[in-house]
Parts: structure tokens; C-alpha cells; sequence
């Protein structure tokens, strides 16, 4: 008889996240609160871990639902693949696969003598580099032919593992089925990150020729 997976054959539960994983599983280094409220955790079951990514705020459940409709459409090697998502008494979540490297903006405090992955990534070969950077291009390409527009892409969705030399990319809450109308202004997102458009709010004639297409 086969056992249900606690992570993966769920789709509700009827207490909070924390609550939940500490009974199901070993929890490990849980990660700062997010900017959009978001909790996410490390769950290890069978000696494999899982990234879990969980919200009780209704403009972030609104975004996590979003990364769903994204990932069933968008699959790459250099995406964590997204294997269920669930409800809570009070919020949504979602649990991927857990992938090893360092964020290039790390949600951990850096020791004292310990070089910003950033800057350790900026200091590798430039081939290397340059390998690293196609593989963000083609994931763009590929996200742009499946019909989704980028939004809130920075250094701090990428995942780099300088053992293996792979590169990984997450966080695709705001990614926006096309067409987009920009109706809030300046979107999330770092500035060099950021296309032009992504400043501005699109005026009247612009959102008449958008719903006319």
C-alpha cells in the first residue's frame, strides 16, 4: 500500500504552515520574511529536501497562485520545478524542489570574513560568466514565446552553484500572462534590472490599443 506524501499528496490542511511542518518533518533554516510577506522554509522528508513557500497575506496568495499558472506553463532546467500546491486554514503554499548554491543576494547574514557570493560570481571567468548569463537569456526567450511577461527580476532570483558551475533561477510570483498593462507606475523590481516600461504607467491611448489587439 502506497503511503501519502505529506508535501505532495496534500492539497489542504487544517493548521498553519509552522505548525504543520514541525509535525510532518524536520524544518530546517527558515528563511527571513519576505518583502511581500511570504514565509519559506527548508523541509526535509525521506532524506530529501523541499523548498516551501507560504503566504497568509491576500495580495501575496494572489502572486503565489499567479507562480502556479506560471510553472505549469514554463518548464526549464534552470527552474526549480514546482511539485503541488496547497491550501491553509488562512493562506496558500507552494512546495518545489530545493536546489543547492548561493543567492546572489543571500537571505543570511554574511560572517565577517565571508566574500558576498555576488561579488565572488563577478570574479569568476569571464566564459563562465558568459555561460551563466545565456542560460538567464534562454529561460527569458522560452518565458516570452509562453506568452508571460517579466516582472520583479533581480539579482536576488538567482541561485548560482560554484561547485557545479549551474546557474538556477526562481521567484516567479509576479511573471504576468501577456498582454500587460502596467496601471501602477514603477513595478517591483531593481532598477538595472528594469525595462524602461516597467517605469511608467501606461496611459489611455496605450491600454485602448492593448485591449484592441
Amino acid at each position: 500500500m502506497s503511503t501519502r506524501h505529506p508535501l505532495l499528496d496534500v492539497t489542504e490542511i487544517d493548521t498553519d504552515i509552522e505548525t504543520y511542518l514541525n509535525h510532518i518533518t524536520e524544518t530546517t533554516y527558515p528563511f527571513p520574511e519576505h518583502d511581500s510577506g511570504c514565509q519559506s522554509f527548508q523541509a526535509v522528508v525521506d532524506d530529501q529536501r523541499w523548498f516551501v513557500k507560504h503566504s497568509n497575506i491576500s495580495q501575496s496568495v494572489v502572486w503565489l497562485k499567479q507562480a502556479v499558472r506560471f510553472h505549469a506553463a514554463v518548464q526549464h532546467e534552470a527552474l526549480p520545478q514546482l511539485h503541488n500546491a496547497f491550501t491553509t486554514p488562512d493562506g496558500f503554499t507552494l512546495v518545489y524542489d530545493w536546489v543547492d548554491g548561493e543567492g546572489l543576494r543571500p537571505e543570511r547574514e554574511l560572517r565577517a570574513d565571508e566574500v558576498h557570493p555576488r561579488d565572488r560570481f563577478c570574479a569568476l571567468p569571464a566564459a563562465e560568466i558568459i555561460d551563466a548569463l545565456n542560460v538567464i537569456y534562454d529561460v527569458h526567450i522560452l518565458i516570452a514565446k509562453k506568452g508571460f511577461i517579466a516582472e520583479d527580476f533581480y539579482d536576488g532570483c538567482i541561485i548560482y552553484d560554484f561547485q557545479k558551475k549551474r546557474i538556477h533561477l526562481y521567484d516567479f510570483d509576479h511573471y504576468h500572462p501577456g498582454p500587460f498593462i502596467n496601471d501602477r507606475g514603477r513595478l517591483y523590481g531593481s532598477s538595472r534590472f528594469m525595462a524602461p516600461e516597467e517605469f511608467q504607467k501606461a496611459n489611455a491611448s496605450t491600454k485602448e490599443q492593448t485591449s484592441s489587439c
